[in-house]
């Protein structure tokens, strides 16, 4: 008669079989010894997995010796080492009996040789409603200490948990370069795939692989960057000192992880250094809206300078670069340039121009508001001493409210004194609702023009020297593109004695307005 074990611990035991591997093991052979007077051939183990699931190595390969019918008896220390999920547990049960295998669960006095199988489905039950509520305690502890201040399960690419506080993230200087890197990238125009293919020529390492030298644990690796990596990091908030819990939750017990509302997200702001720039960040989130809608992918040498931003005004179409040996970088009509003539005509402009033109109306735009700025400061001033006036009036709004609550609560004790009935009572709160109803509205409105006040200008001034800054710089890249412009449409217009000319119809980004200019190839505001 051939003797074999089977031992498991998890976390999902929570200290109730907390004998270890090699207590269950010591406990089975010496059971063997006592009872059969016979050694044990071999005991298979599963260290620190769950008994929910059944695709476990030492299980498997229990069940390979099981059919080539080496086993005669199966030992285990008691039933929930088999599993803790009811069904499978079963199952796995009938196909002991299948193959004629005895099985002995020693802390549960449970021998199939001798005992009735009726306690067998009670004992199973009871295995899976214990895991599942572990699971369901665990889950909720988690929840507790999000609320709480925040819990971070594992540090992000580009930090490390602070060890004098695990609330906090603090920097990791190497990965750190790497995430400033890819955000960088992106701004200049290359796509995720591209970024991927960069990162795997410098040989840079993935955030798993990364992991897993810095901490020694074993854990799946990913050793070539992908496009979902580098997405992952783009729009992740984390960088710019966000942090967010209860991102994703599982709907059973050992299930996939489902994604949760962002607005079910716990989110603490500032919660630790920021790598990326809230202004970066911002900018990078509206370019990857940018792409999707308009379907602009990045080519092997990346991005074009002005891809996505060139329209040709007749059709309607994107214009697409043009790039001729020994002559300079164009545009023309993406249709003229796949169907001909037939379709619409080529509208071609320089690179070059349209730089040199969109840079010269910067300047007059700059000079424009560089004479405004001084009005436009004295205009702040002005009217950031009225809002003093709202202040006033937004106090006499909440104490308003107030008193309205109050003398609901007034209402309440009346009733509650029988002094006015309840026809009545409903009557005045009513109406008393409504009152408090309204008055609420009226504060959101006063605190929203008070806050318009407050900033409007103040952007326009900060604009302005943005835009300055830009332009000083004296060079328009894609990243300097990506923040200005909204689209540039090129027309065709035929001007005396010159032939066909293009016109631009430039629309610039500036304080979250759209400013139109109309420009000739020659420049100007036409």
């Amino acid at each position: 008669m051939n003797f074999y074990g089977y031992v498991r611990i998890s976390r999902d035991d929570n200290g109730e079989n907390y004998e270890t591997i090699l207590t269950q093991k010591q406990m089975i052979r010496g059971y063997v010894k006592e009872k059969f007077e016979k050694e044990v051939l071999k005991i298979y183990e599963d260290d620190n997995v769950s008994g929910y699931k059944f695709e476990r190595t030492g299980l498997s390969m229990l069940e390979e010796e099981i059919k080539l019918g080496k086993v005669n008896v199966l030992v285990v220390k008691d039933l929930s080492r088999i599993g803790r999920n009811n069904a499978l547990t079963l199952l796995y049960l009938e196909f002991l009996r299948e193959k004629d295998v005895r099985i002995i669960c020693i802390s549960d006095n449970y021998d199939s040789f001798s005992d009735d199988d009726d306690i067998i489905g009670i004992k199973t039950w009871y295995n899976e409603r214990y895991v599942k509520d572990i699971s369901r305690k665990i889950t909720e502890n988690i929840r507790i200490k999000q609320k709480n201040g925040g819990m971070i399960i594992r540090p992000y690419f580009g930090y490390n948990i602070d060890p004098y506080d695990k609330k906090k993230l603090i920097l990791d200087e190497s990965s750190t370069m790497i995430v400033k890197r890819i955000f960088r990238l992106y701004i200049e125009g290359n796509g995720y795939r591209k970024i991927a293919e960069i990162l795997n020529k410098d040989c840079v390492m993935t955030p798993s692989k990364y992991r897993q030298i810095q901490t020694g644990h074993k854990c799946a690796v990913a050793e070539f960057w992908t496009p979902v990596h580098v997405q992952r990091i783009i729009t992740d908030d984390v960088y710019i000192g966000t942090l967010r819990c209860g991102k994703t939750k599982k709907k059973k017990v050992k299930g996939d992880s489902v994604r949760v509302p962002k607005d079910e997200h716990i989110i603490y702001e500032n919660n630790h250094p920021a790598i990326i720039s809230k202004e970066d960040f911002e900018l990078t989130q509206t370019i990857g809206k940018r792409r999707n809608k308009r379907k602009i992918r990045s080519g092997a040498n990346g991005m074009n300078l002005l891809s996505g931003f060139l329209f040709c005004g007749d059709c309607g179409k994107y214009m697409v670069k043009w790039k001729r040996k020994n002559k300079s970088d164009a545009y023309v009509c993406g249709a003229y340039h796949t169907q001909g003539k037939k379709y619409c005509t080529s509208h071609h402009i320089k690179e070059e121009d349209i730089i040199n033109i969109i840079s010269n109306e910067l300047q007059n735009l700059i000079e424009y508001s560089h004479i405004n700025k001084e009005k436009l400061e004295q205009d702040l001033e002005d009217e950031k001493k009225l809002v003093f006036n709202y202040v006033e009036v937004e106090n006499k709004f909440v104490k308003s409210i107030l008193d309205k609550k109050l003398e609901m609560k007034h209402y309440a004790r009346q009733l509650a004194k029988g002094l006015i009935d309840e026809e009545v009572f409903n009557g005045l709160t009513s109406e008393t609702n409504q009152e408090l109803k309204t008055l609420k509205h009226q504060l959101v409105e006063i605190r929203k023009m008070k806050d318009s006040m407050i900033s409007s200008k103040d952007e326009i001034i900060k604009g302005i020297d943005k835009l300055k800054e830009i332009v000083e710089e004296g060079n328009l890249g894609r990243k300097q593109i990506e923040i200005l412009l909204d689209r540039i449409t090129i027309y065709q217009k035929e001007i005396e004695g010159r032939g066909c000319q293009p016109k631009l119809e430039v629309r610039l980004k500036w304080n979250d307005r759209l400013i139109t200019m109309c420009l000739h190839n020659q420049g100007g505001v036409k």
